[in-house]
C-alpha cells in the first residue's frame, strides 16, 4: 500500500495556522491526530498502547490516508516516523536532565517541542535540507551514564502527542510549542546537537555548589551558541 501523503507542508509556511497541532492534547482520538500529522507531511505509524514501536515490521511500512482508518483503532498510540518519509524530519532527543535545562539556549529555534512529562520539552522537531544521519552522544563513565542527547532521523521513530508513554505520563507538546517543525541547514543543527553534548558534559563534571553548575551551565550556552 503506497503511502500518498505530501512530504511538505500542504500550503505555504506563511499560510499554516500558528499552532497547526494545537488540538492534538490528552484524550484527543489516535485516528484525529494520525490524519493531522499526514496531512503536514508528517508519516504517522500505529504503537500499541504502552510499547514504543508498531507490532508489525514497520521499515517497509506504507500507510494510505484511506487505511489510517483501518490503522488508528483505539486504544492506540502513534509513532512518528523521521527521514526521508516525512520530508527529512529530525528530532533531537534530549534525554539528559542537564542537557534538557541547557537545549533551550542552544539548539536552533523551533515551534515544535513535546515531552512524557513536564515541561514536556524533550523531543525537538526540525526538517533539515539534506540527508542527516542518526547520532547518539553518551557518557561513556561516571555517575550520569547513558545518553545525552540523539539525532533520530532515516529508520527511526518518535512516539509523538497523544501518546501514553510507556514510563508513565502522556506525551504531550509543550506550551506554544505545537507548531510546524522549522526548516535548518543539516550542518548547523549537527554543530548545535554536538555543542549542547559538550556543554552537558562540563555541567555533569562540575562540582554542585549553590548553583553554580546553572549558572555555568548557561554560560557554557551563550558562549557556545
Amino acid at each position: 500500500m503506497p503511502i500518498f501523503f505530501s512530504k511538505k507542508p500542504s500550503t505555504p509556511v506563511g499560510m499554516q495556522p500558528p499552532m497547526p497541532f494545537a488540538s492534538i492534547v490528552a484524550g484527543t482520538p489516535a485516528i484525529e491526530a494520525a490524519q493531522l500529522y499526514a496531512k503536514h507531511g508528517i508519516v504517522p505509524l500505529p504503537v500499541p498502547v504502552g510499547q514504543t514501536a508498531p507490532a508489525f515490521k514497520w521499515g517497509n511500512a506504507k500507510l494510505t490516508p484511506a487505511s489510517l482508518l483501518e490503522w488508528f483503532c483505539e486504544p492506540c498510540n502513534i509513532s512518528i516516523r523521521t527521514g526521508s518519509q516525512s520530508g527529512e524530519l529530525v528530532d533531537v532527543d534530549v534525554d539528559n536532565p542537564g542537557a534538557r535545562l541547557i537545549a533551550p539556549h542552544i539548539l536552533p529555534h523551533t515551534d515544535c517541542v513535546f515531552g512524557r512529562a513536564p515541561p514536556f520539552s524533550s523531543h525537538y522537531m526540525y526538517r533539515v535540507d539534506q540527508t542527516i544521519k542518526a547520532k547518539k552522544y553518551s557518557f561513556q563513565a561516571g555517575p550520569a551514564l547513558g545518553v545525552i542527547v540523539e539525532i533520530r532521523a532515516e529508520k527511526h521513530l518518535t512516539i509523538a502527542p497523544p501518546s501514553l508513554h510507556p514510563k508513565g505520563g502522556t506525551v504531550q507538546f509543550a506550551p506554544g510549542k505545537a507548531g510546524l517543525p522549522p526548516l535548518i541547514q543539516r550542518d548547523v543543527l549537527e554543530r548545535k546537537v554536538m555543542l549542547l553534548a559538550i556543554a552537558t558534559a562540563i555541567y555533569e563534571v562540575w562540582p554542585e555548589k549553590a548553583g553554580y553548575r546553572q549558572d555555568l551551565a548557561l554560560a557554557l550556552a551563550g558562549a557556545l551558541a
